[in-house]
């Protein structure tokens, strides 16, 4: 298990529920984890003929509930903004087990780290998800100093340091 992040922007409740939530696409037939591989993720992106994937959100910036009208005009324009640059994307969302909380989002096929991080800066996010081929999700806690910055934390908590 990956040790628990540590920054003083975020709460150790905040960080728990970004790894205990689930991350769905295909209307909820796949399901995937923090640290856990998933079948259907990987199947999901091998038919698209991808190396990784991306779970982001433009929806309640830096945690702050919005209105489901304020959150859809942010992701219809994350979605522009994606056509724009390209990119292929399929919706997604991230919810707690209970259903408590849900939140829509996208998978977005093939985008490099440093344009995730960027996205995030961008609509205000703490953090997204990554996708590997084999279909491993992996928690990235978005820095607002950059995708070098993330990286270093990201080292550091691999080793059992905190940011």
């Amino acid at each position: 298990m990956t040790p628990p992040l540590r920054m003083s922007n975020l709460s150790p409740a905040l960080i728990d529920a970004y790894r205990s939530a689930e991350y769905v696409i295909d209307d909820g037939a796949v399901v995937g984890r923090i640290d856990a591989i998933s079948d259907g993720f990987a199947a999901r992106l091998r038919a698209r003929g991808a190396a990784c994937a991306a779970v982001i959100t433009s929806c309640n910036p830096l945690s702050r509930r919005l209105s489901s009208g304020e959150n859809a005009g942010r992701l219809a324009a994350l979605k522009d903004e994606l056509l724009a640059a390209g990119y292929a994307f399929i919706p997604a969302e991230g919810r707690a087990t209970d259903l408590s909380w849900r939140e829509p989002s996208l998978l977005v096929f093939d985008p490099p780290d440093a344009h995730v991080e960027a996205l995030c800066r961008r609509w205000q996010q703490h953090a997204w998800v990554r996708v590997d081929a084999a279909g491993r999700l992996e928690l990235r806690i978005a820095s607002a100093a950059g995708p070098a910055a993330a990286a270093t934390m990201r080292r550091d908590v691999a080793e059992g340091g905190g940011a």
